[in-house]
């Protein structure tokens, strides 16, 4: 496999980090072999930290799969100059995410539902032949769907991933909005063993223009609220995949327990479903796989000391990183133009009339983080995705350290985006 040779996008950026390598006394300047810089100090080579936050060198091709039944999204790498042999998708409406029944139904009564995504991809496109590639598995937020998430896995894509999302039938937007999520015929995490079995049917398929693309043996799993949940909960529920995985990234993450573990009685105050859920988590075996879990320091769908026990849970190698002033959403594509638009509870009107009262607390979840007052959305991109490449390429021994992930680099790059930084990283 060639190296993916990562870029720092940002000159100020270049600046912080040459800044660094000037404080290390005697150090001198050299290149490593995957392209990042480094100083050669008295006690060896230390890599310096890279900004994976912009977009990596490859662009970025994709395609759907059918894996035991449920819809899966596929992003896979592709060479720039390799581009015109797909079709070239420059918008996508997130109305893709409701019911074709309902698309023109909610255009009409609820037009402020549905958000025009500027992408760049090339569907069909030649996959690069510089793999085979790892695989990432994606598993989105409850009410969610794929579609929310698009730049999000294109961007870990662009850095030379292959990532594979299924669009969830047990708990995205159709079965939150239609009621049908209880009459699945599969959980979240029988959908993602599912594509990971179907992925290695295509891969060994000589017709498959994706065959021995994937790198399948070396897996990471990655999910936002509920399916950050998921993955915890894959990774400790399929020894044959288990063997597989490398590392976990979790973003606003539910715990791998019940909700009922969490929510319990709903007259319970906080520290009473704070004890249950540390009672449900001390009844689990934490995964032995480095844990990466990002939260919003003012997330009011999955709170910060949810996530802390969560984290509090896990063995090391692991870390948290906190979004100051973050809300739920901050990996969300859908978040700026929800934000630009003012939310989306303000907008609704009598939609509860039509639609249901759960509509109402659906909105509120859809727009946690994504109004005015919370921190801007940009810089919540810059982050989630940054720190997602770089600990894929930490797990994955595709960097020399941990120097991208490292609480002070972090902070230097990202300023006042970055909250609290925890770590046991032996």
């Amino acid at each position: 496999m060639s190296p993916v040779r990562p870029t720092v996008a940002r000159h100020r950026r270049v600046l912080v980090a040459l800044a660094t390598l000037g404080l290390l006394l005697g150090a001198c300047s050299s290149s490593a072999d995957d392209g990042s810089a480094t100083a050669t100090t008295a006690e060896g080579t230390v890599a310096a930290g890279v900004d994976y936050s912009s977009f990596g060198p490859f662009k970025v091709g994709t395609r759907s799969i059918e894996a035991g039944g449920v819809e899966v999204e596929l992003f896979y790498p592709v060479n720039p100059d390799d581009t015109a042999t797909g079709s070239a998708i420059t918008s996508l409406s997130s109305d893709v995410a409701f019911p074709e029944s309902l698309r023109t139904v909610i255009a009409e009564a609820a037009p402020f539902l549905i958000q025009q995504l500027p992408v760049e991809l090339y569907e069909g496109a030649s996959v690069s032949g510089d793999g085979p590639f790892p695989v990432l598995l994606y598993s989105h937020g409850a009410g969610g769907h794929p579609a929310y998430y698009v730049n999000t896995m294109a961007h870990s894509a662009s850095w030379g991933y292959v990532v594979a999302a299924p669009n969830h039938p047990s708990r995205n937007l159709a079965a939150n909005v239609g009621g049908t999520g209880a009459q699945a015929a599969t959980t979240d995490v029988e959908d993602l063993v599912a594509t990971v079995a179907e992925l290695d049917t295509i891969n060994a398929d000589a017709n498959d223009p994706l065959h021995l693309a994937m790198d399948t043996g070396r897996l990471s799993v990655a999910g936002h609220s509920a399916g950050g949940g998921a993955a915890a909960r894959l990774a400790v529920s399929d020894e044959a995949i288990t063997s597989r995985l490398v590392t976990i990234i979790g973003q606003a993450p539910a715990p791998p327990v019940s909700l009922s573990a969490i929510i319990g009685n709903p007259d319970a105050t906080e520290e009473e479903r704070s004890a249950a859920l540390e009672a449900a988590l001390a009844e689990l075996t934490p995964p032995s796989l480095p844990v990466l879990l990002v939260a919003g320091e003012r997330d009011a769908v999955i709170p910060l000391a949810r996530v802390e026990a969560n984290y509090l849970w896990l063995d090391a190698p692991k870390q948290l990183v906190v979004l100051a002033n973050a809300g739920h959403n901050p990996v969300l594509d859908v978040c700026a133009p929800i934000r630009a638009q003012g939310g989306l509870v303000a907008a609704a009107g009598g939609l509860a009339e039509a639609f249901g009262p759960s509509v109402g607390a659906l909105l509120a979840r859809g727009e946690d983080g994504c109004v005015e007052g919370y921190l801007d959305p940009q810089a919540g991109f810059d982050v989630t995705r940054h720190l997602t490449v770089a600990q894929l390429r930490w797990a994955l021994g595709q960097d020399p350290g941990r120097a991208s992930l490292e609480p002070t680099f972090l902070r230097d790059t990202f300023g006042t985006a970055i909250g609290v930084v925890e770590q046991d990283v032996p």
